[in-house]
C-alpha cells in the first residue's frame, strides 16, 4: 500500500468509531496505518486503546463453559483469536454456558499448531440484537 491508502485507512477508521468506538478491529488496522504513516501518536493512542480491549476480554474469563470470556460484539472473538496467535481451526456453534448464551469456537495455536476451543459469552451482542428487531 501507498501512503495515499494508509491515509483513507485512517479516515475510515475515524468514520468507523465515530459510531462505535469500542471497535477492537478498527483500532487495530489504525495502529498498524498509522505506523507505516510514521504517525507515533495515533499508533499509540489506537494501540492503548486496543490493548486495552483485549485486556478487558482476558480479565472477563478463562474461556472456558464454566467461565467463557465475554465480548462486546462477535467480531471481537476473532480480533481476540488473531492478537493471541490463534486462526479459526474447525467447528464453532452457540451453546449455553451457565444460562448464557455462548459461542464456542475451535482454534489453533499459530505457534504450536495445537487446536483448543474457547467459549465466549455473547449475552451483550444478543441482547443488543433482540432490541434492535424489537423496534
Amino acid at each position: 500500500m501507498d501512503k495515499g491508502d494508509y491515509r483513507r485507512v485512517l479516515a475510515l477508521v475515524d468514520s468507523l468509531l465515530l459510531t462505535n468506538f469500542v471497535d477492537l478491529e478498527a483500532h487495530m488496522a489504525g495502529t498498524l496505518a498509522a505506523q507505516a504513516l510514521r504517525d507515533s501518536s495515533r499508533a499509540t493512542f489506537h494501540r492503548w486503546v486496543a490493548e486495552g480491549l483485549l485486556r478487558s476480554i482476558k480479565e472477563s474469563g478463562l474461556g472456558t463453559k464454566s467461565r467463557p470470556f465475554v465480548v462486546i460484539s462477535i467480531t471481537e472473538e476473532y480480533a481476540f483469536a488473531l492478537l493471541t496467535g490463534l486462526r479459526r481451526h474447525g467447528a464453532q456453534g452457540l451453546g449455553d454456558c451457565g444460562g448464557h448464551p455462548c459461542d464456542w469456537v475451535v482454534f489453533q495455536d499459530r505457534r504450536t499448531g495445537s487446536d483448543t476451543t474457547l467459549f465466549f459469552d455473547v449475552s451483550l451482542p444478543a441482547a443488543w440484537y433482540d432490541r434492535q428487531i424489537r423496534r
